[in-house]
């Protein structure tokens, strides 16, 4: 799936900082059970106060279920029983 965005500005370095630092966090959650409902939550309400870095989130998700595909079985980017 992709997404365009016509006119979207790039982020600012505070928004790149705090994007690496969520990317990391995503990652690290994914690979140790996956994201939990109020991880998933928290990243809804985060999108939804700053919708500038929206799509970067999306893109983030789906390059984070990308990666997580050669990782072996077992390994899911969620995990809703949590």
């Amino acid at each position: 799936m992709e997404i365009h965005r016509p006119g979207a500005k790039p982020l600012t370095p505070e928004q790149q900082q705090v994007f690496e630092r969520a990317r990391d966090e995503v990652h690290q959650r994914a690979l140790h059970g996956g994201l939990t409902s109020d991880d998933v939550q928290r990243i809804v309400a985060a999108m939804k106060a700053h919708p500038e870095v929206s799509y970067e989130v999306i893109q983030l998700l789906m390059e984070e279920v990308a990666t997580l595909q050669g990782a072996g079985p077992g390994t899911r980017l969620l995990n809703l029983e949590r």
